[in-house]
């Protein structure tokens, strides 16, 4: 007599790689590129051998950094295990889903991940260990998550830069200066920048403009309360926010107006000079021109309005003469000042003769 053994069908396991946890980079030209954070990875697993596999069976997942131009590094950087703990079947579509426990935290870099699933029945010794259809690999690149930022900068009436880092406020400007808006940025989609001004005065002042320029602007206003620039960019793809925006201040120095009287009392029925005096003298160009309204005391309620700041009156009867010059310039609140002066009668011209 004699006699043998007869060993079961082994299982032959395979696993895929179905999904990883990390946020993905939402970047068109890259591919399997990741932001960085703790990485887990789901597969699934399947017999595609003659032999049932049973019980419970062991798999890992690995990280290995690959290093650019150079053979990976066969650096294991996590293993965690996989578990079924019920019998597979034969069957090459019977896919089974199984998620590693645990994570592994990724830095920037290139990495391979591999996961694997091979166990045979008892009792019978592993032969394909090598065998690479058990494993699925995947190569990942962990890259830098977008910061999307956007500084815009004023010059002031010297011509310097001010304002650097978000926000801010520059007092005391020179009404009608020039200046000149700057603003450069990180992380936002190309020519996606709007330029707008707030107060007083809301409109846009440069839509699609590009990642980094500078764009001109003149104090023309007779404001107190400020001009307020904003410069809006969308952020690309993966950022943490959809757009991000940076704004300044500049506050303006409002002209200054003054007038006055004939230094010497008039005498009624003469011409009386009114003079009105402006800081500055004219608008920048292109901002349009002063206008003068003069109201006082026997002028029609309305006022007399006049192109430049000069107004002559002759009154009829004597005593004291107020006048009010409002300054006003396009789209601009009116500004104001007062002065005054007396009137005296007119003297006797007395004659003689000799009857």
């Amino acid at each position: 007599s004699c006699e043998t053994r007869v060993r079961p069908a082994p299982p032959n396991l395979s696993a895929r790689i179905d999904s990883i946890s990390l946020q993905q980079d939402d970047d068109p030209t890259t591919d399997d590129a990741y932001y960085p954070g703790v990485l887990t990875v789901s597969g699934s697993v399947v017999n595609r051998g003659p032999g049932a596999a049973s019980g419970s069976f062991t798999s890992v997942y690995e990280y290995w950094q690959v290093l650019q131009n150079t053979p990976p590094l066969r650096e294991t950087l996590g293993t965690r295990g996989l578990s079924v703990t019920t019998e597979m079947p034969p069957d090459a579509r019977a896919w089974r889903s199984v998620l590693p426990s645990g994570g592994v935290d990724l830095g920037l870099g290139s990495y391979k991940v591999r996961l694997c699933a091979n166990r045979p029945p008892p009792g019978v010794p592993e032969t394909d260990r090598s065998d690479r259809s058990n494993c699925a690999e995947k190569i990942i690149h962990i890259v830098r998550r977008p910061a999307p930022s956007v500084d815009l900068t004023i010059t002031d009436d010297n011509n310097v830069d001010q304002l650097q880092g978000p926000g801010g406020a520059l007092q005391g400007q020179s009404f009608g200066g020039a200046h000149r808006l700057s603003w450069i940025s990180t992380d936002v989609r190309p020519n996606s920048c709007t330029l707008t001004q707030g107060m007083p005065e809301s409109r846009v002042l440069l839509s699609g403009a590009p990642e980094e320029n500078a764009a001109g602007i003149s104090t023309d206003g007779l404001v107190s309360s400020g001009y307020t620039y904003s410069i809006t960019c969308q952020s690309v793809p993966g950022s943490p926010v959809p757009a991000v925006s940076d704004s300044v201040t500049i506050y303006i120095n409002n002209p200054s107006v003054s007038c006055r009287a004939p230094e010497e009392e008039a005498v009624v029925g003469d011409d009386v000079v009114w003079t009105g005096t402006v800081t500055p003298p004219a608008l920048p160009a292109g901002s349009g021109s002063y206008s003068f309204r003069w109201k006082g005391t026997d002028l029609p309620s309305a006022g007399i309005s006049t192109p430049n700041p000069s107004y002559t009156a002759r009154y009829g009867s004597a005593g004291r003469k107020t006048m009010e010059l409002r300054l006003s310039a396009p789209g601009r609140f009116p500004l104001s000042t007062s002065c005054e002066t007396r009137v005296r009668p007119a003297p006797p011209n007395l004659s003689a003769r000799i009857d």
